[in-house]
């Protein structure tokens, strides 16, 4: 009997200890964002469907019919281009929580037994929409049972983890991000913003990191990494709050969407950073969003792969 028991023990270890992370740099098929508007986020969209690439669907997500009829009233130009209407995908979501942040919402996906899982996280916002998710893509849901904005966690394929000392993740044991596939977690410092590590860095590749804090570079480097520094975004106006990032950026395959802000000396050489990597870099304005809602472009998306 004792001997069942240890292995009812090891069985769920051994399956955790086979899962990874699936890195936001591999290769993606589907892009996901809301239809909701707020913080004239409506533009950064725009912006995002004037640049769209051929064979990604972008899956926009809503929670009435009032919402969908807004977005496609302000999109009503885009949409006339069949090639890109045929690109997009409407799901309705309700909610009476924040929609507008997919990265923070949506469920994150890992590699277990060699197939897709999603894992799903409590929002503290109100808004899961994570079954709608798993079911759309006929992939399996597990239920994390913590509260965390998956913002705040940053990973490569290999399990490296990061998330900052935020209030949400000073909650959790280190142990409870191997759900995430992570192998190893490493804390920072809450120095930036609203206190999510895709403020500070993203994984390009592996072993790529782009990072706008000088501070943990040489922790960086020591773990193997080759890291690329980032300038630090300006400061917004007096009153608000600085959440302003150029790490905050959406990766689609080979093309990077870049956060720029208004009147930003910084913003050419963000751009080269990272066109220096063999990126396409394509600037979008995210200022208002990022003063008023506290994120930018990775923050306002979800990218997935194909699931084939």
């Amino acid at each position: 009997m004792k001997y069942l028991i240890l292995l009812s023990l090891i069985l769920p270890l051994s399956i955790m200890a086979s899962r990874l992370p699936f890195a936001e740099y591999s290769t993606v098929k589907y892009v996901a964002f809301s239809a909701n508007e707020s913080y004239q986020s409506a533009k950064v969209k725009r912006k995002i469907l004037e640049n769209a690439q051929k064979d990604i669907i972008y899956l926009i997500y809503y929670r009435d019919e009032r919402e969908k009829e807004v977005f496609l009233n302000s999109m009503k130009d885009l949409l006339q281009d069949e090639k890109l209407s045929t690109q997009i995908r409407f799901i309705n979501l309700p909610s009476y929580g924040e929609t507008l942040w997919p990265t923070d919402s949506f469920p994150n996906l890992v590699i277990d037994q060699g197939g897709y899982k999603f894992i799903d996280s409590r929002y503290y916002e109100g808004f899961e929409p994570d079954k709608v998710i798993a079911d759309m893509f006929n992939t399996e849901l597990e239920r994390s049972g913590i509260t965390f904005e998956h913002g705040n966690l940053v990973s490569n394929a290999m399990g490296d983890c990061y998330v900052v000392k935020e209030i949400w993740a000073n909650r959790l044991e280190d142990d409870a991000f191997d759900v995430f596939g992570c192998k190893s977690l490493t804390r920072l410092e809450w120095k930036y913003g609203i206190g999510h590590a895709d403020e500070i860095l993203k994984f390009l590749s592996d072993d790529v990191v782009v990072t706008m804090d000088k501070e943990i570079i040489p922790m960086l480097k020591a773990k193997g990494y080759k890291v690329h520094l980032l300038p630090k975004a300006p400061n917004p106006p007096p009153g608000v709050m600085p959440q302003r990032s150029y790490v905050n950026s959406l990766q689609i395959n080979d093309t990077i969407y870049v956060p720029q802000y208004k009147n930003a000396k910084e913003n050419k050489v963000a751009l080269k950073v990272y066109e220096s990597l063999g990126f396409k870099v394509i600037g979008i304005d995210t200022t208002y969003t990022s003063d008023y809602g506290g994120g930018a472009l990775h923050c306002l998306t979800k990218t997935y792969p194909s699931f084939k």
